[in-house]
C-alpha cells in the first residue's frame, strides 16, 4: 500500500502525488506514463517520504530523521543513485508539507486546495477545498460543498450547504444542515440536525441532541442515543442497545432490532418493524408500531389505553 508522501522521481523531474491520493499508479496514470516492467527499468522511480510513528504534523524539513525514505520498487533504471534520488524527493516533500500541512495556525477561510489540518483555529472551509484530516482543531463553519475526510478530536460549529464529512471519530459538530452529510460517526456528538441533513451510520458511545425537518440517520448502532425527534425526522435502523427519548411531529423509525429502545411517541409518529426485545416506554396522540414480531417486545400503556396488535 502506498503510504503519505508518495512520489515518482524521473531522470528530469520529481513529481510529489497532489492531495489525499497516494497511489503511485493513479499518479502515472494521471501523468500518462505507462506503468510496466520495461518503464520501471528505463523511466521513473516510485519512492515514499513516511513519518515515524504517523507523525505526519512534524515538519520534514526541520526534523529529517523523523521521516523515513523508501524506494517501492525492485527494478531501477540505471541512471538511479539512491542518495541524489533522495535528497531531491526530500527537498520536493519539503515545499508540499510547508504548502499543504497546517500546523497550531489561525485560519480566516480555506476555499481551495488540499490540506491536512492540526492545532488550529479555522473560521470557513468552503468552495473546492477538501480536508484529509482535521486533528485537535475547530472549524466554525463548512459550507458550499467542502469536504473533510477524517476528523479527530475535533469540533465543527457549523455544517451546511452540501458539505461533505466521511468520518468523525470522538469529536463533536454544532449543526447539521441544508443537505450537510456525515458518512460515519463514532464516539461522538451532534447538537442538531435539520433541513434535510444525512448521517449514514452512528456508531459506538455517540449522541445527536436534536433531529426535525426532515434530517435522516440510515443506522443506529451500539449504544448511541438521540433526545429528540420531529418535524418529519427518520431513523432507517435502530438497533443494538440505541435509543431514542422523544419522537413526536411525524418522525418515524422504519425498523427497530436488538435491545433498542424508544421512550415516548407521540404526535403521529410510527415505527415500521420491532424485532428481537425492544421497549417502547410511552404511546400517545395517533403514534403507531405497525410490525412487532419479536417474543419479548414491551410495549408499556398507561391506563384506558387501548393497545390493538394485528398478527398475521
Amino acid at each position: 500500500m502506498c503510504q503519505f508522501k508518495s512520489g515518482i522521481i524521473f531522470k528530469d523531474r520529481v513529481v510529489v502525488a497532489p492531495g489525499g491520493n497516494e497511489s503511485h499508479s493513479d499518479l502515472l496514470e494521471s501523468l500518462g506514463v505507462e506503468d510496466d516492467c520495461f518503464a520501471w527499468a528505463k523511466k521513473f522511480v516510485r519512492v515514499e517520504l513516511v513519518p515515524k510513528s504517523e507523525e505526519w504534523w512534524i515538519s520534514p524539513e526541520e526534523h529529517p530523521e523523523k521521516w523515513t525514505f523508501i524506494i517501492d520498487q525492485d527494478i531501477l533504471p540505471d541512471w538511479f543513485d539512491r542518495e541524489e534520488v533522495e535528497v531531491r524527493f526530500r527537498s520536493a516533500v519539503c515545499e508540499w508539507w510547508k504548502a499543504h500541512v497546517l500546523v497550531n495556525q489561525n485560519i480566516e477561510t480555506l476555499s481551495d486546495g488540499f490540506y491536512r489540518i492540526k492545532g488550529c483555529e479555522v473560521g470557513r472551509l468552503t468552495g473546492n477545498v477538501k480536508v484529509g484530516i482535521l486533528m485537535n482543531s475547530q472549524v466554525h463553519m463548512v459550507d458550499e460543498k467542502a469536504t473533510i475526510e477524517f476528523v479527530l478530536d475535533s469540533r465543527i460549529v457549523t455544517m451546511t450547504d452540501r458539505s461533505y464529512i466521511y468520518k468523525v471519530n470522538n469529536s463533536k459538530v454544532g449543526t447539521m444542515k441544508e443537505k450537510a452529510i456525515i458518512e460515519i460517526m463514532k464516539n461522538s456528538n451532534v447538537d442538531k440536525m435539520e433541513n434535510i441533513s444525512l448521517i449514514e451510520f452512528i456508531a459506538g458511545k455517540s449522541n445527536v441532541e436534536i433531529m426535525k425537518m426532515h434530517s435522516k440517520v440510515i443506522s443506529v448502532e451500539d449504544v448511541t442515543n438521540i433526545h429528540i425527534m420531529e418535524n418529519g425526522s427518520c431513523v432507517e435502523n435502530l438497533i443494538g442497545m440505541s435509543n431514542i427519548e422523544i419522537m413526536k411531529g411525524r418522525s418515524w423509525v422504519t425498523y427497530m432490532s436488538g435491545g433498542s429502545s424508544v421512550g415516548t411517541m407521540k404526535h403521529f409518529s410510527s415505527i415500521g418493524t420491532m424485532k428481537g426485545v425492544g421497549t417502547i416506554s410511552a404511546m400517545k396522540d395517533h403514534s403507531i408500531a405497525r410490525d412487532c414480531r419479536g417474543n419479548s417486545i414491551k410495549i408499556l400503556t398507561p391506563e384506558n389505553f387501548e393497545l390493538i396488535v394485528h398478527k398475521e
